[in-house]
């Protein structure tokens, strides 16, 4: 059995007789993208909801890789997965107003906050950077992340979504 992503609209060269403005990649477990090495995050979290283990892959990620997760999440919309990387979504509500389409995502700072027994919180700078209507532009973002000792994985504090619709 094998799970698949084909996310995103159509893009690049390689346009059909048909008028087809390009073209749409199929993406499997640990496939890279065409300008990065790494595979895209957005991509594995789509592989891993398809192949039925998202809840699974989500709570084995580190805070910097769920950060990134979680706000190319948000970029497209995808609310209800969303919500699986927050700490305690508002019960009923959209977590997300509308975001614009994110281009890249780069984490230029990150420290420990907080360290004890039960509870451990990291905060990472981040700039987010967009599509805008007439050209790029970028935001910076402040995420903190908390780790959950009960659930055994790390979630978002819901707070950078209000900062990348300000």
């Amino acid at each position: 059995r094998l799970a698949a992503s084909i996310n995103g609209m159509p893009h690049g060269a390689g346009a059909l007789q048909n008028g087809f403005p390009g073209h749409h990649c199929l993406h499997f477990w640990q496939s890279t993208t065409h300008t990065k090495n790494k595979p895209d995050a957005a991509h594995q979290v789509m592989v891993h909801k398809a192949a039925g283990m998202l809840h699974e892959y989500l709570a084995q990620l580190e805070p910097a890789e769920l950060q990134v997760a979680m706000l190319e999440m948000a970029g497209q919309g995808e609310t209800a997965i969303l919500r699986l990387g927050i700490r305690n979504p508002s019960a009923g509500t959209d977590p997300v107003p509308p975001v614009k389409q994110i281009k890249n995502i780069k984490i230029w700072d990150q420290r420990l906050v907080e360290e004890g027994a039960d509870c451990c919180i990291a905060e990472y700078k981040v700039s987010v950077y967009f599509h805008g209507d007439a050209k790029e532009y970028r935001k910076k973002v402040t995420v903190t992340s908390r780790y959950d000792s009960q659930l055994e994985r790390w979630l978002l504090e819901p707070d950078f979504i209000s900062q990348l619709v300000r």
